[in-house]
């Protein structure tokens, strides 16, 4: 007879509901905060379109920006109890985390450009790396013939180059991907909220101490803050800590970037879709005169071609279109926990056929509305 250990997945519990409720109820003193002292954003009302006309901003009242505090806190605050941070590793990853919190709240008050923003992710990146939170590439493709081997002066271990690329390339991607989901209110912090439980899940059966400890505290008040951020929020967030937790979730799980990728391939195909689109028209328009700044600048300037802003303009609400992808995460959450290896491949394969055809499909929808 199958027996089921419910007694790991109880442990997380204390942790959870601590954070929950520290989340709750620091989110009204966050939004106060950011009220008071400018850390907001203005309603599409009142601010200035950008140099080419667009204001992609839904909200209509003035909202604080420093929601991923209610996350933040709890964890620097509780993760100590449980974790040695001693260890250069729960050291870098407290230090990244904490780095791109202010770096977010800066970009509330003063609007930092996208290659600041871009750098701060980069640093944030190189921090983890050499403090031990890196992808073993070559447990996943054994390039060693090519790879060069450093002393690590933090670690004192030979550190790899090409795993240190790929993990600053995994962490930069992933974060600013999660990053282009915060247009509807709820859904940044709604999907990241599953992402992060299914990483979760993952550790407990890994038995992975640094995931279950920083996994639950982060959904812990996470799920504090999105009854203040649901439709209509009250508050909202820079989005670009959640896809860095979830980079370093799914780094430190020992090594799950497959599952990983399954989680959040809505997020990623939504980034590789829009940086093409707007590649494509930067390269048109500017065949003489192409800078890397000028690109940079034209990759991260909001713009309303994002698939939540595709589905509102096909009449769904800010509501449906939460539910509607917090449903799609949550099934490619589970399909991420009950597959391993070929069937895993064989997985993401499949979710990435699907959801590119509902692109193409949303797409001729939206071009037949317009004739």
């Amino acid at each position: 007879m199958l027996t089921f250990n419910f007694d790991p997945y109880l442990q997380v519990l204390p942790n959870f509901i601590i954070a929950f409720f520290m989340g709750l109820l620091l989110t009204p003193i966050l939004r106060f905060i950011g009220l008071k002292f400018g850390f907001a954003t203005l309603p599409a009302s009142q601010s200035r379109p950008d140099e080419r006309g667009n204001n992609v901003k839904l909200h209509k009242i003035t909202i604080s920006r420093l929601g991923e505090f209610a996350m933040v806190i709890p964890l620097i605050i509780l993760m100590w109890r449980d974790l040695n941070f001693d260890s250069p590793q729960i050291f870098g990853i407290t230090l990244s985390i904490i780095f791109i919190a202010v770096i977010g709240a800066l970009d509330s008050k003063y609007d930092l450009s996208e290659f600041v923003k871009l750098f701060a992710l980069f640093f944030s990146s190189v921090i983890l790396v050499f403090t031990g939170t890196i992808i073993d590439i070559h447990s996943i493709i054994d390039l060693r013939q090519y790879d060069i081997l450093i002393n690590n002066p933090i670690t004192l271990e030979k550190l790899s180059i090409i795993s240190a690329f790929a993990t600053i390339l995994w962490i930069c991607i992933v974060s600013t991907a999660l990053s282009y989901v915060g247009g509807v209110d709820g859904l940044s912090e709604g999907t990241s909220a599953i992402a992060i439980l299914m990483l979760t899940l993952i550790g407990i059966r890994n038995g992975d101490t640094v995931t279950i400890v920083i996994g639950s505290l982060c959904l812990g008040g996470l799920c504090g803050l999105i009854p203040y951020n649901f439709y209509p929020k009250t508050i909202m967030s820079e989005h670009l800590i959640y896809g860095l937790v979830i980079a370093i979730l799914a780094i430190i799980t020992k090594g799950k970037i497959a599952t990983s990728l399954l989680i959040i391939t809505i997020p990623l195909i939504d980034f590789i879709f829009v940086f093409v689109d707007r590649s494509i028209r930067y390269f048109k328009s500017n065949q003489n005169t192409i800078s890397i700044k000028a690109y940079l600048h034209a990759l991260g300037t909001p713009e309303k071609n994002h698939l939540h802003h595709k589905l509102l303009q096909l009449g769904l609400s800010h509501p449906q279109i939460a539910i509607l992808q917090y449903v799609a995460y949550g099934i490619l959450g589970f399909i991420a926990l009950a597959f391993s290896g070929l069937h895993l491949t064989m997985a993401i394969l499949g979710s990435c056929a699907v959801i590119v055809l509902i692109y193409y499909y949303i797409h001729r929808r939206l071009k037949e509305n317009v004739k």
